[in-house]
């Protein structure tokens, strides 16, 4: 018989949600009611207090994106949602765009870390992370996140009362999703992908990120009673440029034979 979900009787408070939710992102074998129960306890926080979790998403997502190398092109981005844009060629619409003007987020803006191993990347172990595409907001929010914690801030603000596209385009979705679903599917989107773009250099037993959200975590609390608190602001993890790549394809290697 499968267990049921059991919340807390009393929500959680925001940081210690979000400690727990940041647990998802870096340990797969998680029991799968306990990632539940994270997920929907950031979820809730995000209902209850979106302002403060507009802060740990933008910041989060910031701390890790300033660890890469700075030539590194997913920090050299641009990006727009409404009338709010970042980088020096913003998209005409909502989105984000590489230095040349590509559209960006998609499984192929991964190829230069880490080449396709499977011909299907949703089967491929180093590119599933990035199955589907990201969606236009959450790109914006990436490409934010690589100028610093207020402009990611005020991206993931501006995309979470615009509505995409697709979801614009579908009645029944754009009555169901509210203002703080879309704060925490763009948030999480933005998070996941800096991560696995960080994983691509440091690997996967890689920890930074919990170092990032506790220290987001503590700081959000702080930002959201109007406190201007000093956190020093990530350097380039110099670590990182010892790695040209993760791992190399095996020359014999035939994805067909699986």
């Amino acid at each position: 018989m499968s267990k049921s979900i059991v919340m807390p009787q009393n929500p959680l408070p925001p940081s210690s949600a979000a400690l727990g939710w940041s647990l998802t992102l870096v340990e797969p074998l998680l029991p799968t009611e306990r990632r539940a129960l994270f997920e929907a306890a950031m979820h809730e926080v995000v209902v209850r207090t979106p302002d403060w979790a507009a802060t740990f998403f933008g910041g989060f997502a910031t701390d890790v994106m300033l660890t890469l190398p700075e030539v590194d092109p997913w920090r050299l981005l641009s990006g727009k949602v409404g009338s709010f844009t970042v980088g020096p060629r913003p998209p005409a619409e909502d989105g984000a765009v590489t230095r040349v003007g590509e559209k960006f987020g998609t499984v192929r803006n991964g190829f230069d870390r880490l080449p396709p191993m499977y011909d299907d990347p949703r089967n491929d172990p180093y590119l599933v992370a990035l199955t589907p595409d990201l969606s236009p907001a959450a790109a914006a929010v990436l490409a934010a996140a690589g100028y610093g914690w207020e402009q990611a801030n005020e991206m993931l603000l501006a995309a979470s009362v615009t509505p995409g596209e697709a979801e614009a385009s579908d009645v029944k979705v754009l009555r169901r999703r509210t203002p703080a679903d879309r704060l925490f599917v763009v948030g999480s989107e933005a998070v996941r992908w800096a991560i696995h773009r960080r994983r691509s250099y440091a690997g996967k037993d890689d920890l930074w990120p919990l170092e990032a959200a506790s220290r987001w975590a503590w700081r959000a609390d702080r930002v959201s009673q109007g406190e201007a608190s000093a956190l020093p602001r990530p350097d380039q993890d110099e670590a990182l440029k010892l790695h040209q790549c993760q791992w190399f394809p095996v020359d014999d290697f035939d994805s067909s034979q699986f």
